[in-house]
This record gives C-alpha cells, structure tokens and sequence, in this order.
C-alpha cells in the first residue's frame, strides 16, 4: 500500500498499539492499520495489519484496532483538544488490561467486531458487562465537580466521560489503563499536554501527583453503559449532548 507521508514524520517501533489513519488524496479515502511504524525520516514504514480501506463520510465505526476492529480515527484526543479553552465534544478511546479488565465470553459488543484472538483464554475480568466495545462513562448521577479534581485537564476528561464516555478499543496487555490521542505530522497530543500543562501525560497510577490523583478517580467513577447498542447509541434516553453533525464535503 502507498500513502501519503511527510518525509520528516516518524513512529518509534516500541510494541505499542499505534494505529494508522491516513487520508488519502481524494479526501474521502481512509487507510487504516497496525501497529505502525516509520523509524527514520524518509525511509519505509510498516503495519502488521491493514483494514479495508473505509471512507470519511459513513459512520467512521470500523477500522484497524486489533482488539476490537474499531477506527483509528475515532474516538482519538486531537491536537489542540486537551488545552485551555478547549473541549472533547466526542467519545474517547481507551484500552485495558484485558487479564484483568474484560470478561471472557463472548468477548466483544456493539460498536466492536470482534476480540482478541487469545481471547477467551487471555480475559480475566469479573464484570459481565465489560467487554471488547463497551462505552464506558461517569454516572450522571455523580458531580463531577465534588470529585476534588485537582488539574485542569483532568477536570475537561471527566466532564466528557460524563457526556459522551469512551469505548474500549484494544488491550494494553499490562497494567496500564490507555487513553488514545493523537500523533501526527502536525504534532503529538502527549508532547503538546507537557508543553501546555508542566507535567506528563503518561503517568504511573501512584506517583502521588494532582495528574495522576485525577486519572485514579475518574477510573474509579467509570461504569459500562450496558444499554449502549446501534438502537440506543449512548444508552438510549435523552442524551446528554447532541451528536456531531455529518462532516461536510
């Protein structure tokens, strides 16, 4: 497969998930893989896997996350989202440790395709309704603003758990709980929330900063919303927000 890549843009191979969009030419197009990567400018890149190619203006549900076959695009912080003034009007993404996280049977729901192919054998969760594609959220029932969240960014990640929530994509394969975001030829989410916030995005669950104090209580607030289907999408009711609006040619 060719596509378009900036001669300066590149992806460490580090064992991480690192899904591939790439709008092609036509600007219709998606090509979606993985894992990519590109370890020196100019030079070939690689992805284990490419899904079929999808375009931009249908539903942007399937794609190229292993776990799942969910959409790279998707769901991902963008650049400039995660910054003073900004905010998440769109589901996230998130993996987890599927050894401990996911229940073993059947494995995957709606908006999900599949699971991973160890599973069940590799799914040690507890939690009937926690699968592969399950929405996560913050109650409505719970304040957020009582939560004694202590950072800015921190509070802007609850307030869209709460409205919109985040769909489990992949499985992180160890104990660390994966928020997607973005990294581009325009820049990375995680190099830009260092530079905008004095701390970094990837942080150990106990290192006893206001940042990672934060993640720990909104993984504590999550719940599945198991009523989450095609028919109900977000669960059915009134919804909290308004869906995003068809992208226009």
């Amino acid at each position: 497969m060719s596509v378009p890549i900036p001669t300066d843009f590149t992806v460490p191979s580090n064992g991480a998930n690192d899904a591939l969009a790439v709008v092609m030419a036509d600007g219709q197009t998606v090509i979606q893989g993985q894992p990519f990567a590109r370890c020196s400018p100019g030079g070939p890149a690689t992805s284990l896997e490419l899904a079929p190619s999808a375009n931009l203006y249908t539903n942007g549900i399937l794609g190229a996350h292993g776990g799942s076959g969910l959409s790279s695009l998707g769901g991902t912080i963008r650049l400039n989202q995660l910054v003073p003034g900004g905010v998440i009007r769109h589901a996230l993404k998130v993996n987890l440790d599927a050894a401990v996280d996911l229940y073993p049977s059947p494995g995957f729901v709606w908006p999900a395709v599949r699971h991973d192919s160890c599973a069940p054998g590799c799914y040690g969760g507890t939690v009937r309704a926690l699968e592969m594609g399950s929405l996560l959220a913050i109650p409505t029932s719970v304040n957020i603003d009582a939560l004694g969240l202590e950072t800015a960014p921190g509070r802007m990640l609850a307030w869209t758990l709460q409205n919109y929530g985040a769909y489990v994509a992949d499985n992180t394969a160890r104990s660390v709980f994966s928020i997607e975001t973005e990294d581009g030829p325009d820049g990375s989410v995680v190099n830009q929330f260092q530079q905008t916030w004095g701390y970094p995005f990837q942080a150990p669950a106990g290192n006893g900063t206001p940042w990672s104090h934060d993640i720990n209580v909104i993984i504590a607030n999550l719940a599945v919303v198991a009523n989450n289907g095609p028919l109900s999408i977000g669960g059915g009711g009134i919804p909290l927000q308004p869906l995003a609006p068809p992208i226009g040619n």
